[in-house]
């Protein structure tokens, strides 16, 4: 039948046969040409995200759906990783992350599983998956991926926001013992600039503040290293700590929600 200027299909079990009856490799190819070409237009990432892990057929495409886990069609599964997805997921994940959190957890996972070790581009992208799983909530699966990450990371910048991430976590899960090892570990690291420094002693300020409610000490801590630290991020940290002690980040908040 005629929908615009367009052609569409009277029963939406009818388009859904048919597209399923498609062979996988024609369908993925289909959708990743739609996918490049929004791109190319200047699309939003939900919408050329949507056209990798499409949502159910019967549901309005032009709507940038946002799946629930296990309900994606899965366009990328079991085929091999075109070279312009990842180059585009590179770029767009950390939007899509706060657009589309379900969709870019699914993408970043699919991407990763075909991806070579030896590829340079890995760590960014796991460094996202570790973010949008933060933010969903699911902490366990964030420490998990925030762990083999920085087993394997050197970039400072990096490992900071990981280490931050992976301990509040932690912390999420009511160990705060561990989440205070956590960020020693991360202060540990080599060449963290000062600003990175500061982010992680504000998350240690804000955990021993939950553990004791001293600010005083919490504000010693966040002011070392010649306390040009006590200004800025960690300054911000303490203010949160001490604004209402032993209160943390709501559900789905990200660092820069404390920090900023």
């Amino acid at each position: 039948m005629e929908a615009g200027v367009r052609l569409g299909f009277r029963h939406g079990l009818i388009r859904q046969a048919l597209y399923e009856g498609m062979p996988a490799g024609l369908r993925a190819a289909l959708h990743v040409r739609a996918a490049r070409m929004l791109a190319g237009a200047g699309a939003a990432p939900e919408r050329v995200a949507a056209q990798l892990i499409p949502a159910e057929l019967d549901q309005d495409r032009t709507a940038a759906p946002d799946p629930m886990p296990g309900r994606e069609t899965g366009v990328l599964a079991g085929l091999p990783v075109d070279e312009w997805v990842v180059a585009w997921l590179a770029e767009a994940a950390p939007v899509l992350i706060y657009r589309a959190p379900q969709v870019a957890v699914e993408l970043l996972r699919a991407v990763l599983g075909q991806l070579p070790g030896s590829d340079l581009r890995r760590a960014g992208l796991e460094a996202n998956l570790v973010a949008v799983l933060f933010r969903l909530g699911l902490y366990e699966d964030a420490e998990r991926a925030g762990v083999r990450l920085l087993a394997g990371d050197s970039d400072p910048q990096r490992v900071a926001d990981t280490a931050w991430l992976v301990a509040y976590a932690m912390l999420r899960t009511d160990r705060s013992a561990e989440a205070i090892a956590q960020v020693t570990q991360g202060l540990a690291r080599p060449g963290l600039s000062e600003s990175c420094r500061a982010r992680l002693r504000a998350l240690h300020a804000i955990i021993l503040n939950r553990q004791t409610g001293e600010v005083d000490r919490t504000e010693v801590i966040a002011r070392a290293d010649g306390g040009r630290a006590g200004r800025g991020p960690a300054r911000r940290g303490i203010c949160a700590a001490r604004a209402r002690p032993g209160q943390l980040l709501p559900a789905g908040a990200g660092r820069d929600a404390l920090l900023h």
